[in-house]
Parts: structure tokens; C-alpha cells; sequence
């Protein structure tokens, strides 16, 4: 079975495979409306099962961004 040169992602939305750089690019809005290019480059193997490890990395990355903003503006 082929491996597809696109996927949709609940959290990346479109992301594109890059033969030549061997990674997954995709680009989404942050919570101020900035455009975030985001790469995902799979270890060696299933280069499909790297895009749900690093989804729950970046929903977790989200979660701590705006932790630190709340707490720098009680502070």
C-alpha cells in the first residue's frame, strides 16, 4: 500500500509530505491569528505515526503557552 503525499489532521489541518526533505509541513493560525509553518520529521519507519505524537506535542505546547500568559499577567 502506497503512502499518502497528504493527510487532513483534526489539529494541523492539511499537512503535505515533502519527499525531498523527508518531512510532514503543514501551516495553522495561532490564538492571535499568526500563521505557524509546522514541521513534523518522522524517526525512521511509518512516517504516518509520527503525525499523532506530534499533534498531542504541540496540543501540550498550546496548553503551556497560554499557562505561562495567564500567569505572567495575575503576576
Amino acid at each position: 500500500m502506497s503512502t499518502p503525499d497528504s493527510l487532513t489532521h483534526p489539529v494541523f489541518g492539511e499537512i503535505r509530505w515533502d519527499e525531498q526533505s523527508g518531512w510532514w509541513y503543514a501551516q495553522v493560525r495561532d490564538a492571535a491569528g499568526e500563521w505557524l509553518d509546522v514541521f513534523i520529521e518522522p524517526d525512521e519507519g511509518d512516517r504516518i505515526a509520527a503525525v499523532e505524537p506530534a499533534a498531542e506535542l504541540y496540543r501540550r505546547a498550546l496548553k503551556a503557552e497560554r499557562r505561562i500568559i495567564k500567569a505572567a499577567i495575575r503576576d
